[in-house]
């Protein structure tokens, strides 16, 4: 019975832990055998290898704005447990083929690999968590000239391979619904 147990034994690590670890297997016969108690103690040596973990994006999901007026979308955010673990860079990808996205001034410490920050349909850029953050903090949106309808603002934001070699993306939509 005994050992139908300990075949069945399973070892679960706490969340984002990673290195080495102890499992320490204690073995008591409480007396039942002769007139004192035997006990074995064995110590399996356990090394959990790190994975690379996606980033997580969060915001309000649904937004309503009026036809050819400025609106604006805050408190997105990117968090990653293990992005220290690389160089500590991330990738946003603002994509919303209905609107039009400005990032508010100052822009600092981002580096842009398409468009500009101001009045995209897309843009690309990157930089590290703090940075990133504080970037998309608060967006400026503008439907494009006489749109009517709901558009799509997705967000996708990538570790860039931070712990591995293979970079992990993350999607978010924040849904706009623009009447007249």
């Amino acid at each position: 019975v005994l050992n139908n147990s300990i075949d069945n034994l399973h070892y679960f690590p706490e969340d984002d832990y990673n290195g080495p670890d102890v499992l320490q297997i204690r073995l008591n016969d409480m007396g039942n055998v002769g007139d004192e108690e035997l006990e074995d103690i064995k110590n399996i040596n356990i090394n959990i290898n790190p994975v690379n973990d996606s980033p997580l994006i969060t915001s309000a999901g649904v937004f309503s704005a009026f036809e050819d007026s400025l609106f604006h979308i805050d408190n997105i955010s990117i968090e990653d447990v293990d992005i220290d673990e690389g160089d500590g860079n991330l990738q946003l990808t603002l994509d919303c083929p209905d609107c039009k996205i400005s990032l508010q001034l100052p822009i600092d410490g981002i580096n842009f690999i398409s468009g500009n920050g101001f009045e995209n349909n897309l843009m690309v850029f990157s930089g590290n968590l703090t940075d990133v953050n504080n970037t998309i903090s608060n967006l400026d949106i503008i439907g494009n000239q006489d749109f009517c309808g709901f558009a799509n603002l997705q967000i996708i934001a990538s570790d860039l391979g931070n712990y591995s070699t293979d970079a992990i993306e993350e999607t978010h939509t924040i849904n706009i619904s623009i009447d007249v």
